[in-house]
């Protein structure tokens, strides 16, 4: 319940369409390296805070880094523990 919550008042970089298609949200584009294990994310412009001030990749970087941090707990990190290193990060 709290997921689907969070996915309504959030965005992530990219979301499923209509079709369970991975599409563009806030990042426009996306490249994988090629052993896949590096992907390197376009952030979409004009993209702000409630503030007004304007997204940038620090801000992702904080998002996901706050997610994995074992002191928080959070029940969200779990669709990330499949990545290499995550349980490991920070």
């Amino acid at each position: 319940m709290a997921a689907r919550l969070a996915e309504q008042i959030f965005d992530g970089l990219v979301q499923f369409d209509q079709t369970l298609t991975v599409s563009p949200a806030l990042g426009r584009f996306w490249k994988a390296s090629r052993d896949g294990l590096t992907w390197t994310f376009s952030l979409r412009q004009g993209v702000r805070f409630h503030h007004g001030r304007e997204l940038t990749s620090e801000d992702v970087v904080y998002s996901i880094t706050r997610l994995l941090d074992p002191r928080l707990r959070s029940g969200a990190a779990e669709p990330f523990a499949m990545i290499r290193g995550a349980r490991e990060f920070p």
